[in-house]
């Protein structure tokens, strides 16, 4: 278990004297997180504490990750360049060896004798005479620290590929965008509207998606950018080189935050939670994700591999890698047609869903991953119904499936209904509650009512004997105990156990309160209570985590007072679930579901979301039961319906208001197969005008546990059969409801799930039949019909015990806009005549003739070869956006797209394509100064050494590219430097302004610390002044000039930050139209603003926002 290794690991570490100058290894406050001191070799250096974080210790030992931070302070700077510099190389390494190799890179940056600018040197060819005629005496660059990123050709080389690659995609019909620095672990996204992918509305209804959202897929590059042969080598492809991950997202990217949180695997320091502003835009899950995730890393690359190599489709190739795992060798297997057999498609797609760039030939080097990987993605997710979720190979079902599953193979069911393999069950439970609720209501009572026989297998249930009574608990349990039961509000339950009791965290336990009996009734009203063991150092005195009754919440307070009231018994889980018969299986059923939260308490834990994704209930340890959660997987998993409740009044059936309407959007895969089979079969034989008709079926509760999994069926006789073998059914919605109720006369048992919110009593629906009743076993008065394919549940209405929650009841009078024509002479009639039915409830097999216009008049859609086709209304508005130019690009990615070198040589574009002349800025108002009294040497010489990057970089790149220009003829000191920001795209308002203004740049004034690079620089506007914030200006810019950026305090700054990535992030946030655009103050009597002003607003900005406030600000306005 990889929990347990990294427990034990952690524990040998820990032992005194295991490393030489690593000492007091100790666990952090949080999982995962480990501190240990460090003492340097040289004497000159004080111990330095370090905290490391391992988010994923699931993957331990192979294929986790090291964060590593130091804790102390004044720690120098080379110490927390060399520990980012090595963090790919402590990938996957045991703890033990982790340390050592941690503990060497720190001998290293703490050596005298060893420089750190070794490990990152600054690509310059200038010679010695150049830096004679230099006017700043640069000194040494041997000694001091190097900060910030390599600058050179192979830096501006990796731009160009991923401009290179965004373009390709972007030229695919894509959205694109970068995420983080282009020369760091860089994050490439594609995306596309949901709408323009060719799905139907039912589709996306079962998906749980809005036509509105992007489908956004996410290319990170943990080492830095990789080119696409780079990436399928035969050592490459592995979790270091790429990571992908897909959701959906308001627009057509996430923010960097959110992108950060889908590739942690845990909690990762320095994240916000997702319930923040600065999520947003956020990454949601999808209905496929698990699945979808788990091929991408697994499969793509080699699949991406083996179409490079032997120009197979993208059929072909997972056929290649599913027939043999990729181990065909001889030449005739790998060249047998069907491995280049050409996509196939059911129903036409958008033309840019075809698109093969692979196929298109040319270098793989030339190639853009980003769009490939997008194909990939976008092909599987609009196919998925077509490929098991687990195996991922093809299913042939024959029709069109409306939601994904997995095939019939044993392997790929015991995966998906034991293990949980396949959809999501918090995406279920989180989509769809009341479906949820529906189903666990449905189960409990089947099992209530001693009718389950199928019980659910292949699951490690642990419960407490079912026989267990307070009075005389040992006989049911191999031990049983007794203790006294204290809780208080502050510190919460405590059990004080009298005798040894082996006791362990983690472990559950009941505490029998009442003194049951053995009769069933009785047994079935038990008063206890289960806790899970929390804190057990104290073997005699156990803390609980929450302590839960299986009864209704308002019975708890009087239970949890009588458990108080003396001595309790207690028995922990210890029964192995299989060895009891059946009557005390079911009673441990009902218990472990008892125990659950009601759906709305799960949908709120699951909605609270970890690392972008959906919050496991598996991480819900004081809440829920592990054999609990398993029986939960097992009936929300079992059933193959697609059942949604809906709340559009358009998908719902007229005449039904006082119902809950559940519809069964499409019955199981191979149900609804052979029934639309039937309906064509039927109706061509007998050239039906009508295919189809509708009729109610009657169950008692405890039926519909089954008929929801195999849909009706009649192996089992309950009211008789005086007309014949087959289902029973009628067109009278109050004949059949009288069917619905014999489950009521059970006596005393409840057989009611107690968390339910529904508090369903009765459930009836309401089937699509073949129109053929000369052929059923008998149609009068009731229809028997003896072919169970020729009948498929479409709606299901439920009466609730109490009254119906606001959010299910229907809007009354609402017209339906698309009717089913129902056959004239078999009309169905609801509670008080006559019922409307859309059109949706059919959507599995329309026909042309299946549609009739409303009363209201609105024209009807056209229906042809099976589908319903959009109105050209509809169809005018999907395509009235292109997604590559709907959405207006974001400064940062435009910036990326539009710095192209390759049409016109840079040194002829420097001034061809931007107004703004270099060297043309009057200082005279500007106050020049000079060093200040805290410059030290070693200070000096660090910012001389990233002045000279920024100049090296600022001489090789366009400045239409950089947007950004300083002059070191007004550098008199390298402290402060005077910096112009200019090239605003001129559809921007501040470009607007500026031309109205007569000006080409905004003037900056950078001003650096003595702490430099531990403390980040002070940047503020000099000139044009803005507009106030609070007067409508925007641009994250302060009343007093100072720019108004997290990244600009202690609590964002970084050390590693370049300065030429922090000029980008400040343009970028002064040209941000969200909310406001910047502004020129056009009727400010002042031009410029003053240096004192900006810090008064720096502060006081800092303050509002809970930012740290550098300690040596105050020394900046010298």
């Amino acid at each position: 278990m990889p929990r347990r290794d990294f427990q034990r690991d952690l524990t040998e570490v820990c032992l005194p004297g295991t490393f030489s100058r690593v000492s007091d290894v100790r666990s952090g406050s949080e999982d995962g997180s480990i501190y240990f001191t460090y003492t340097p070799l040289a004497g000159d250096h004080h111990s330095i504490d370090v905290e490391v974080s391992i988010p994923d210790t699931a993957e331990y030992p192979k294929d986790h990750h090291y964060f590593v931070f130091t804790v102390s302070e004044n720690v120098p700077q080379s110490v927390s360049r060399i520990l980012e510099d090595a963090l790919p190389t402590f990938h996957g390494l045991p703890l033990g060896d982790f340390l050592e190799t941690v503990s060497g890179c720190l001998d290293k940056a703490t050596s005298p004798d060893d420089s750190v600018s070794d490990s990152v040197q600054l690509d310059s060819d200038t010679s010695d005479t150049e830096e004679e005629n230099d006017p700043i005496d640069w000194e040494d660059e041997d000694e001091g620290i190097e900060v910030g990123l390599k600058v050179g050709e192979n830096i501006l080389d990796i731009h160009d590929c991923i401009r290179s690659d965004l373009r390709k995609a972007r030229q695919a019909g894509f959205r694109v965008g970068t995420l983080g620095e282009l020369d760091g672990a860089v994050i490439l996204s594609a995306s596309r509207r949901i709408s323009k992918l060719g799905i139907s509305n039912e589709a996306m209804e079962a998906w749980g998606v809005r036509p509105i959202d992007y489908l956004v897929l996410l290319v990170r590059y943990p080492s830095g950018y990789r080119r696409l042969p780079d990436v399928v080598l035969p050592s490459a492809g592995t979790s270091s080189t790429i990571q992908l991950y897909v959701g959906v997202c308001e627009q057509y990217k996430p923010s960097l935050n959110s992108a950060r949180h889908v590739f942690a695997t845990g909690v990762v320091p320095g994240l916000v939670d997702t319930d923040k502003a600065d999520m947003e835009p956020a990454l949601g899950s999808i209905l496929i994700g698990k699945s979808l995730q788990s091929l991408l890393k697994d499969r793509f690359t080699m699949i991406l591999k083996y179409r490079l190599e032997n120009g197979f489709s993208w059929t072909g190739a997972e056929l290649y890698l599913n027939d043999g795992q990729g181990r065909l060798l001889h030449a005739y297997e790998k060249s047998h047609p069907k491995y280049f057999e050409p996509e196939t498609w059911r129903v036409p797609p958008p033309d840019f869903l075809k698109d093969d760039h692979l196929a298109q030939g040319g270098p793989p080097s030339d190639m853009s991953l980003l769009l490939i990987a997008m194909q990939f993605t976008l092909r599987r997710f609009v196919k998925c119904t077509e490929f098991c979720l687990n195996c991922y190979c093809k299913i042939d079902a024959g029709f069109e499936a409306l939601k994904p599953f997995v095939c019939s193979k044993g392997l790929c069911l015991y995966q998906y209904m034991s293990l949980g393999m396949g959809p999501s069950l918090e995406w279920e439970i989180s989509s769809q509650p009341y479906v949820a609720d529906l189903l666990i209501s449905f189960a409990y009572t089947r099992i209530a009512t001693n009718k389950l026989h199928d019980f659910p297998t292949g699951f490690p249930l642990k419960v407490p004997h079912p026989g267990r009574t307070a009075r005389n608990p040992a006989p049911f349990s191999s031990t049983a105990y007794r203790g006294k039961l204290t809780y208080d509000d502050a510190l919460g339950p405590r059990l004080c156990i009298y005798s040894s009791c082996d006791i362990r965290v983690g472990d559950w336990i009941v505490i029998l309160v009442d003194y049951a009996t053995s009769d069933e009734g009785e047994v079935r009203h038990r008063q206890e209570l289960h806790a899970r063991a929390k804190d057990t150092t104290d073997k005699s005195n156990v803390i609980l985590g929450e302590l839960i009754a299986c009864a209704q919440q308002q019975n708890f307070l009087q239970l949890l007072k009588d458990a108080q009231d003396g001595p309790v018994h207690f028995v922990i889980y210890d029964t192995d679930l299989a060895s009891l018969p059946d009557v005390p299986r079911t009673n441990a059923l009902m218990d472990l579901l008892g125990t659950l939260p009601t759906v709305s308490e799960m949908k709120a834990w699951i909605d609270q979301k970890k690392g972008g994704r959906l919050r496991p209930l598996s991480d819900w340890h004081d809440r829920i039961h592990i054999s609990a959660l398993y029986v939960l997987q097992w009936i929300i998993g079992s059933n193959r319906s697609v059942i949604l409740f809906d709340d559009d009044p358009q998908n719902q059936v007229l005449g039904m208001e006082s119902y809950i309407q559940f519809r069964f959007a499409q019955g199981a895969p191979d149900k609804e197969q052979r029934f639309v089979k039937a309906v064509n079969t039927t109706a061509s034989r007998f050239n039906l005008q009508y295919p189809t008709l509708f009729a109610w079926h009657g169950s008692p509760l405890y039926n519909w546990h089954s008929i929801v999994r195999e849909s009706l069926h009649y192996r089992d006789t309950m009211n008789g059969r005086s007309f014949g073998h087959g289902i029973y059914m009628t067109p009278n919605f109050n004949t059949s409801i009288n069917y619905c109720r014999s489950h009521r006369d059970m006596g005393p048992v409840s057989i009611y799930w107690p968390k339910s919110e529904l508090n369903c009593a009765m459930a009836i629906s309401l089937n699509e039949v073949v129109n053929a009743p000369a052929h059923f076993t008998s149609q009068d008065p009731h229809y028997v019909v003896q072919h169970v394919d020729w009948v498929q549940p479409r709606y299901l209405f439920i009466e609730c015990g109490q009254p119906m929650p606001n959010q299910a009841k229907r809007p009354k009078c609402e017209k339906l806009t698309h009717v089913y024509a129902q056959d004239p002479g078999r009309r169905v009639f609801g509670p008080r005549g006559a019922i409307t039915i859309p059109i949706s409830a059919t959507n599995s097999h329309r026909s042309r003739d299946s549609v009739e216009p409303s009363s209201s008049g609105t024209p009807k859609s056209a229906i042809k070869n099976g589908k319903r086709k959009k109105s050209t209304v509809e169809r005018d508005r999907s395509n009235d956006d292109d997604d590559a130019a709907s959405v207006a690009t974001l400064a940062e990615d435009r910036q990326v797209l539009l710095s192209d070198e390759e049409s016109t040589p840079r040194k002829q574009s420097k001034l061809a394509v931007t107004s703004f002349q270099p060297n043309t800025l009057d200082v005279s108002s500007i106050q020049l100064l000079g060093e200040p009294a805290y410059a030290t040497p070693r200070a000096t010489r660090t910012i001389q050494k990233v002045l000279r990057q920024a100049l090296d970089t600022q001489d090789k790149q366009p400045l239409h590219e950089l947007g950004w220009y300083i002059n070191a003829n007004h550098i008199d000191n390298v402290y402060q430097w005077i910096v112009e920001l200019h090239s605003f795209d001129k559809h921007l308002q501040i470009a607007r302004d500026l031309d109205k203004a007569g000006l080409n740049s905004i003037v900056m004034e950078m001003r650096f610390p003595a702490e430099f690079p531990l403390s980040p620089p002070f940047l503020r506007i000099i000139k044009p002044r803005f507009v106030r914030f609070t007067e409508g200006g925007g641009g994250h810019i302060t009343a007093g000039g100072a720019m108004c950026m997290e990244l600009l305090t202690t609590s964002g700054w970084l050390p590693a930050f370049s300065i030429e990535s922090v000029l980008l992030q400040v343009r970028l946030a002064i040209t941000n139209e969200l909310p406001r655009p910047a502004r020129l103050d056009f009727n400010s009597s002042r031009r410029e603003y003053a240096i004192g002003e900006a810090i008064h607003e720096y502060k006081r900005v800092c303050i509002a926002h809970n930012w740290a406030i550098p300690k040596d600000l105050d020394k900046i306005g010298w």
